[in-house]
């Protein structure tokens, strides 16, 4: 756990309130819902600022509900708890109107940012606002512009190196709140280069990468041994797939690099994949029909990861797309070997040695031999040191002070 700042330190500004605003979902407690929790509790032991989190949650009203292709998201509870944090949660309905202005008009959300200016008039008293992503980040503009307080927007990923490519309006409006910004954080140095390159603009901007929580050690080998025995993988090697199905994740090599790995090791293998999304049918199905044993253990809460990675031999991250995926940083934490692609951060943390470029020919055959290296000899590979929270949370303490 991190430690409690001392009383005064030349840093430490005991009565400043901060708060920290990002979209997610209470039921989906991965990715960018555990780095936030995890910032604030090591900026909160650093600092001794007055951190709330509020976590902006689109659902669907009546209207929107009859429309959705995919299962309509309903209101729920105004707070939750994660990890020891109290999250206020700000539900903000999706609007129809919002929708065929945007799809017809290529307009900003008239109805979604008249409803950011009245939740931005509970941030008054706040002496910045420190926003993850596009929506949270329009919310603390407007925050700022009424109260006249610094906001920081921090990027992950997508909202950088997807969204805007796809859609002219959310590159305008990215664009703009980048330029309005105090101070733009990105997870790499190569996530702040594709911005600078894409937006063509000049960014005030630092890099905080991400870390992992106190929870994800290595254990004793013979709690490894322990558990390996519970969860049926003794005497095995297990390679782990933990991420969402989908198309940038690259989903659907995995029964190909799977079989490739099967393929060149002459021993006990076990295949896992957490997560979901909806190309796992048909991942499940191509897994089944080409005789590969993989157990598929959906969404796990994560407290549980911690042990299934303390499991795992080798992590594979096949994706098209990343930024700085936390699940790497985790399992090299907790003893595992990883391998990537060569896209974003994901070389940054694992090694350029064990990331193969995406747009190789023969992508599959050098991946899975990676893997079958690590199967047959544990590499070893050492987190950087600035893969940490809590040096993240002294680097962001240093440039908050300039501004509070």
């Amino acid at each position: 756990m991190p430690r409690a700042a001392p009383f005064c330190n030349a840093y430490t500004i005991m009565t400043k309130k901060i708060a920290v605003v990002f979209e997610g979902y209470s039921h989906q407690r991965y990715g960018v819902f555990n780095a936030v929790v995890n910032r604030v509790k090591y900026l909160r032991a650093v600092s001794g600022f007055h951190i709330d989190i509020f976590m902006i949650q689109v659902y669907d009203s009546w209207l929107t509900r009859r429309f959705r292709e995919s299962e309509p998201v309903e209101k729920g509870a105004d707070y939750i708890e994660a990890d020891g944090e109290r999250i206020k949660i700000w539900w903000v309905s999706r609007s129809f109107v919002d929708g065929v202005i945007h799809h017809t008009l290529d307009k900003e959300p008239v109805c979604l940012f008249q409803k950011f200016n009245l939740l931005a008039r509970e941030l008054k008293g706040y002496h910045m606002v420190s926003a993850h992503d596009m929506l949270p980040a329009q919310l603390a503009w407007s925050a700022s512009k009424q109260f006249r307080i610094p906001f920081f927007v921090t990027w992950h990923g997508t909202s950088i190196h997807t969204t805007p490519l796809t859609d002219p309006m959310v590159k305008r409006i990215t664009l703009n709140l980048i330029n309005q910004a105090s101070c733009n954080f990105f997870v790499t140095e190569r996530l702040a280069a594709y911005a600078v390159n894409f937006f063509d603009t000049g960014i005030k901007y630092q890099v905080l990468h991400n870390g992992a929580s106190d929870a994800f050690v290595r254990l004793p080998d013979d709690v490894r041994s322990q558990l390996r025995k519970r969860l049926g993988v003794e005497g095995k090697k297990v390679i782990t797939f933990a991420a969402r199905f989908e198309q940038e994740k690259n989903a659907m090599l995995l029964p190909r690099i799977f079989q490739a790995i099967k393929a060149k090791h002459h021993g006990g293998l076990q295949f896992w994949a957490f997560g979901d999304g909806t190309l796992r049918p048909s991942v499940e199905k191509a897994m089944k029909s080409q005789g590969i044993d993989c157990t598929f253990w959906g969404n796990q809460p994560p407290t549980a990861m911690p042990e299934f990675l303390n499991c795992t031999d080798v992590l594979v991250l096949p994706s098209r797309l990343e930024a700085m995926p936390l699940i790497t940083i985790e399992a090299l934490s907790c003893g595992a070997n990883a391998v990537g692609t060569d896209v974003m951060g994901i070389a940054s943390v694992v090694g350029e040695e064990n990331v193969v470029d995406i747009n190789r020919a023969d992508f599959v055959e050098a991946f899975s031999s990676r893997v079958a290296l690590m199967l047959a000899e544990h590499v070893e590979q050492h987190l950087p040191a600035d893969c940490s929270w809590e040096a993240t949370a002294k680097k962001e303490l240093e440039i908050y002070h300039h501004y509070l």
